[in-house]
């Protein structure tokens, strides 16, 4: 799962953790197999996984332990090792609010006390990502779990799916027996505030169903970077950011089109929840930018 901090249940990170194996050790060989052609993959990640058994530790502390034992490769790509050949688990405090902190692991199995086991099947999986992200493509869940070739997985799932096709012919899946609203023209979606890594604009390789190409334009002009969006009836309309000094608490939004005086007022609605949320007891203030005409 992209190598990063996500939270869940012990059954559920053996499992993901299991079915994805082969995805992390294919970023560890593309982005450190220079620096580690020299090592046994299996050997470092057999010695680290007793270090960290012994006591959690940071990738600097674990680099420089394994280190020892291997002299000619650097302590930072040794520490890759591990990081992407076991499930690890990130202690708490992680960080405090507002605040980060040194990041230290173990192993799942060290920090739950006991082995554990994968549990749910592939076609689990595409299941539970049907549930929250549906409908979907094929190549939107293998985007989001970074697996190949689903497609018998899919096929296997055939009873308890059901198809649709967009405008461009793609075929969508979904659960069928989950109750799919029928929209009216009328209705529209809350505003949402976006965190730049949100699930949802990770969940899909065909991102367009909600990301425009004026906030595409966008990104491009902060070189690429994943912005903070801005969701307005589902659709991307802008970015944001949050700052707090002293006993202020600031968001700013940038907007790449621009809105209604009704929705502008619901998009300042939403900010100054978030921004009392981020910083309670704080005043708050809403900063709008509208691009230029």
């Amino acid at each position: 799962m992209r190598a990063t901090i996500h939270l869940m249940t012990p059954a559920d990170a053996a499992s993901l953790r299991f079915h994805t194996q082969a995805v992390h050790q294919r970023t560890l060989k593309s982005s450190f197999g220079r620096d580690l052609k020299d090592v046994n993959l299996d050997d470092v990640t057999n010695d680290a996984q007793a270090l960290l058994g012994e006591r959690p530790q940071t990738l600097k502390e674990l680099g420089a332990a394994l280190n020892r034992k291997w002299p000619d490769t650097k302590p930072s790509s040794l520490a890759m090792i591990p990081r992407f050949m076991l499930p690890l688990v990130q202690i708490p405090p992680r960080g405090q609010w507002g605040q980060s902190g040194a990041i230290a692991y173990t192993t799942l199995d060290t920090w739950v006390g006991q082995r554990v086991e994968p549990q749910h099947s592939i076609e689990q999986i595409i299941l539970r990502y049907l549930a929250a992200f549906g409908p979907a493509t094929i190549m939107d869940f293998q985007a989001w779990s970074g697996l190949t070739k689903c497609k018998p997985h899919f096929d296997n799932l055939n009873k308890r799916l059901i198809q649709a096709r967009t405008e461009g012919g793609q075929v969508l899946y979904d659960l069928s027996e989950i109750e799919r609203p029928t929209p009216h023209a009328e209705e529209t979606l809350p505003v949402r505030f976006l965190y730049d890594y949100d699930n949802l604009l990770l969940a899909y390789k065909d991102r367009s169903r909600f990301i425009t190409p004026a906030y595409s334009e966008m990104q491009r002009r902060f070189d690429g970077t994943t912005l903070q969006a801005i969701l307005v009836n589902g659709k991307t309309v802008g970015m944001w950011t949050h700052q707090t000094h002293d006993q202020s608490s600031l968001l700013e939004a940038r907007f790449c089109e621009h809105l209604s005086s009704a929705v502008l007022e619901s998009v300042e609605n939403e900010a100054s929840e978030l921004a009392r949320w981020f910083s309670p007891g704080t005043d708050v203030a809403v900063r709008i930018e509208e691009p230029e005409s």
